[in-house]
């Protein structure tokens, strides 16, 4: 048995130097809020479609068109869940063929209209950000009256007058309509 000198277990392997998390290294409340309220990327700005090296290249613009894109699906479908769940057990008032292509039409144009608006590349307002809970009600209801409508309403019009593009252009106009009044209503 050797007798080795002991060793403080909390400073790791340099023994003589104190390295433990005071209370200065901590951040406090106001700067937890301050980065949770800047979770999403900045909005383009006029520098950023110049042509000059502080420029982001096309496929880091891309890359963040995707992840708003991404983003917006994610929170459409969570938040609208609800909207969806009527779709799908409500018993069909109109053709199911039309109630399911306007669906989908409605969650794909909502994710896209979302995704515009909350990366400013249409200007609407200030969208509240995604971990924003005082603004959750609010986004629930918009989005699953969105979904709703929108579907019912290209489902509507795929009943009367048996074209695709009605079924395709109802529910994307109404979602974006809808969607874009979230910043009004917040």
């Amino acid at each position: 048995m050797t007798n080795t000198p002991s060793r403080d277990d909390r400073s790791g392997d340099d023994a003589g130097e104190e390295r433990w998390i005071t209370d200065d290294d901590m951040p406090t409340e106001a700067e937890l809020w301050a980065r949770r309220a800047g979770n999403d990327p900045p909005p383009p700005s006029e520098s950023d479609s110049s042509t000059g090296e502080d420029s982001p290249s096309l496929t880091a613009r891309m890359e963040r068109w995707l992840e708003y894109l991404f983003n917006s699906g994610v929170e459409l479908s969570f938040l609208g869940s609800f909207g969806l769940l009527i779709l799908f057990f409500t018993p069909p008032l109109l053709s199911v063929d039309g109630i399911s292509f306007s669906g989908l039409v409605a969650i794909a144009s909502g994710s896209t209209w979302l995704g515009l608006f909350r990366g400013g590349y249409i200007d609407v307002g200030e969208f509240p950000g995604y971990g924003n809970f005082a603004s959750a009600p609010v986004r629930f209801a918009v989005y699953n009256v969105a979904l709703v409508g929108g579907t019912y309403a290209g489902a509507y019009w795929w009943d009367a007058q048996s074209s695709l593009l009605f079924a395709i252009v109802f529910p994307a106009v109404i979602t974006g309509v809808v969607i874009a009044s979230v910043p009004r209503l917040t």
